[in-house]
């Protein structure tokens, strides 16, 4: 009886360990699969108000589905869509996996994505403040009828690469996978920028 139990036994770990192999096979030649991230992410403008009291306003906000899409060699993409404050911006992103659970933790650090302010948006924000309009010469705000906007267009962000550690773990990552994101934002011309404004 004991020898048909450990008999049992051993046939269910080999079940088990072929049936882990045809996932990892499956993973590694399957097609690049994408996750999404189903919130939002906001990075604020930290500010003083005159007592010290901390003031948040708002800065970068990335929206809803942003894409973490990667394939078997490594090379991934990430889309998403975001608005920013009229200032310049440098948002640097992180993504944290873990390929099944109780596994281990990997970090995948992207290139940061710096979002420009141009000349052009600002002087329009110098004429929708009222100053002279450079092009009529008057004083009149040329887009009053528009109204005070605190944040540009929503814009459409790719940022693609290679990463060796998603290439490693690529056959490792199931459906239990678990990915989690972090990031931080710089906001400001710069001392550079200024000195020539």
């Amino acid at each position: 009886l004991a020898a048909e139990e450990e008999t049992q036994a051993l046939n269910r770990i080999a079940l088990a360990d072929a049936q882990d192999r045809i996932t990892r096979a499956r993973a590694i030649h399957g097609p690049a699969s994408p996750f999404y991230f189903a919130s939002a992410a906001h990075f604020p403008i930290r500010e003083f108000g005159p007592r010290g009291e901390l003031l948040q306003r708002q800065g970068l906000i990335i929206y809803e589905d942003m894409s973490f899409r990667f394939d078997r060699d490594g090379q991934y993409e990430v889309r998403f869509r975001a608005t920013t404050p009229r200032m310049p911006v440098t948002v640097q992103l992180q993504f944290q996996i873990q390929p099944c659970e109780n596994g281990p933790w990997y970090t995948v650090t992207l290139a940061p994505m710096e979002f420009r302010y141009d000349e052009a948006m600002r002087e329009k924000d110098r004429c929708s403040a009222g100053d002279q309009d450079p092009k009529t010469g008057t004083g009149e705000s040329c887009s009053s009828a528009e109204g005070e906007q605190c944040c540009g267009p929503v814009r459409e962000c790719v940022c693609r690469g290679h990463s060796e550690i998603l290439r490693r773990c690529y056959g490792e990552i199931g459906r239990g996978a678990t990915i989690r994101r972090s990031g931080t934002a710089r906001f400001g011309f710069g001392l550079e920028q200024l000195a020539r404004g």
